[in-house]
């Protein structure tokens, strides 16, 4: 969701930044070949991400969209000075944070690590005059249980902090892959 918004506003002519914590830039990429060529991709036939690459070439070159990500782990003050410098260098206009809890780690005081890291994308999207969009992870809830803002893990300074909060939800259905088959 938030990959394909990013992709839109690169084709609108806004310049985004995608950093996510969880995906190799080469991971999205695919995705990104999926929406510009608008069929689905195999992320592990090389063969076809390379032909596609080369189908999408013309249409992606020019596209201002950017990709943080980073090989080891990093603070908050590094990430910080990422985006600043991404938005002063590439004139970013959007940018996508993917995820807050990859930066929270330490067991004692997550509650006022995640309100700090909150507050400060607050501040840096105050400072900076574009939308930032940080994505958060939901506590563990029972199946098919549909989540609510309160279920956003570790403060309630998310939703204090935010704008916005967008929450998706999808129901899921059992498949015939699920199915578990006894044969006689």
């Amino acid at each position: 969701f938030a990959l394909n918004i990013s992709y839109h506003q690169a084709q609108q002519n806004i310049p985004a930044l995608f950093y996510c914590l969880e995906m190799r830039p080469e991971r999205l990429m695919v995705k990104i070949l999926s929406m510009a060529l608008n069929r689905e991709l195999d992320a592990s036939d090389r063969g076809a991400i390379s032909a596609a690459l080369n189908e999408a070439h013309r249409q992606l070159e020019e596209l201002p969209l950017y990709f943080g990500y980073a090989y080891r782990k990093i603070d908050l003050d590094f990430v910080l000075h990422t985006i600043r410098s991404a938005v002063k260098r590439y004139n970013i206009g959007f940018v996508v944070f993917d995820n807050l809890h990859f930066l929270v780690r330490d067991l004692r005081n997550t509650v006022q690590q995640t309100a700090l890291v909150t507050q400060s994308f607050k501040l840096l999207a105050e400072e900076l005059s574009i939308p930032i969009m940080l994505i958060a992870q939901p506590r563990k809830t029972n199946p098919g249980e549909m989540i609510t803002m309160v279920d956003l893990k570790d403060s309630s300074s998310i939703g204090a902090d935010a704008d916005q909060i967008i929450i998706l939800h999808r129901k899921r259905i059992e498949s015939k892959h699920d199915e578990v088959v006894h044969e006689e």
